[in-house]
């Protein structure tokens, strides 16, 4: 490999289209960055490892995810097609996301607005994985050795990159939209609230929160940090939040009493 000099630049096309301005950390045969590294490596993976298998292609066992053990689900983790443009929930989905040098193994049932408030875009995503928290908690214990200290990013090591090439050499299954149930009929439309103080200042924090590139933000860190300004309880704050999010300012996560912001700022 040739000595790598700082003004050594990827020759990759970022997903936005134009040239990848990181830099490489390796020049042959092309000169890329770490993360498009990975990304040359895990498309040529799934069929090598298919070729590999010849006439013996991968087999997932049936498992009932109740009883199976950490290492069986895996073993038997099939790979998720994510319908393009779904939003809301949906069936629980295993996520290794790419991030620079870093790979992130989570879980979600809302991943357009997971991926919002990451500030991703749906390129990062290695592979998603059916299956919830259990083989979120058995693919982490999995990949303990190169874990980043107690977070869910780990260090794209061999072994954790062979297993995403192993799933993406199997058959996908679709995601599937969670049924939302039906809402309680309103007896009657209500008037918008008057725009009192403090929910005028509750608006100005958010908007100075969003300014200053919070990715998500909870009544709790608006209380504690800006409870004496707006002079209103934790549980006022909740409420106004989670109307805020209904008229479209805020946008709620998976996480309750968590929220995103809206990418137009909502309504005024």
């Amino acid at each position: 490999m040739l000595e790598l000099r700082e003004t050594t630049k990827c020759r990759a096309v970022s997903h936005l289209g134009g040239a990848c301005e990181a830099q490489a950390v390796i020049t042959q045969p092309v000169h890329l960055c770490d993360t498009h590294r990975l990304r040359v490596a895990l498309d040529v993976l799934p069929e090598v490892i298919g070729r590999a298998m010849g006439a013996n292609p991968l087999e997932t066992p049936a498992l009932h995810p109740s009883s199976a053990s950490p290492s069986d689900l895996v073993g038997a983790a099939q790979p998720a097609l994510f319908p393009v443009g779904l939003e809301g929930k949906h069936d629980p989905v295993v996520y290794f996301m790419l991030n620079g040098g870093r790979v992130k193994i989570g879980f979600s049932t809302a991943l357009a607005s997971r991926l919002r408030a990451l500030a991703m875009q749906p390129e990062a995503i290695l592979v998603l994985l059916k299956g919830g928290r259990r083989l979120e908690a058995a693919l982490h214990d999995r990949f303990s050795a190169h874990r980043i200290g107690q977070t869910e990013w780990f260090e794209p090591a061999s072994e954790l990159l062979r297993y995403v090439g192993t799933r993406l050499a199997r058959p996908a299954v679709s995601v599937q939209p969670q049924r939302a149930l039906p809402r309680p009929a309103v007896p009657a439309v209500r008037s918008a609230p008057r725009a009192t103080p403090a929910r005028k200042a509750l608006r100005e924090v958010l908007a100075e929160e969003r300014v200053a590139g919070a990715n998500s933000i909870g009544p709790g860190h608006v209380s504690s940090r800006y409870g004496e300004s707006i002079s209103r309880s934790r549980a006022w704050i909740s409420i106004e939040m989670s109307r805020l999010a209904d008229e479209g300012f805020l946008i709620r996560t998976e996480d309750a009493g968590v929220y995103c912001f809206a990418l137009n700022g909502g309504s005024s």
